[in-house]
């Protein structure tokens, strides 16, 4: 994650190298995922709180809408006796 964020930042020009070091070292001593935490470093500094929201969202709801379509379609699959008993051979939560 950190390569594509650097050349995405040093691209366009919204900090230098030395800034992007030193952002990533205050990110990776913070608790969280560092691609969360430097969404919203980045995107506080180019346009405050707004742009930090924004940009947290933008790295989280991707992922959160494609868990979101597999839980859907693994629980349509529920209505199948083998699958419910697959879940329950290994004792996954159903």
């Amino acid at each position: 994650m950190i390569p594509l964020v650097r050349e995405t930042v040093l691209q366009h020009q919204w900090m230098n190298e030395g800034e992007l070091l030193n952002f990533i070292a205050v990110c990776e001593s913070t608790p969280g995922p560092i691609a969360v935490n430097m969404a919203t470093f980045v995107g506080a500094s180019q346009a405050g709180v707004l742009g930090s929201v924004v940009a947290t969202f933008g790295v989280v709801l991707p992922s959160f809408f494609i868990i979101l379509l597999i839980a859907t379609i693994i629980s349509g699959f529920l209505k199948y006796k083998g699958v419910r008993d697959f879940y329950q051979e290994f004792d996954l939560v159903l």
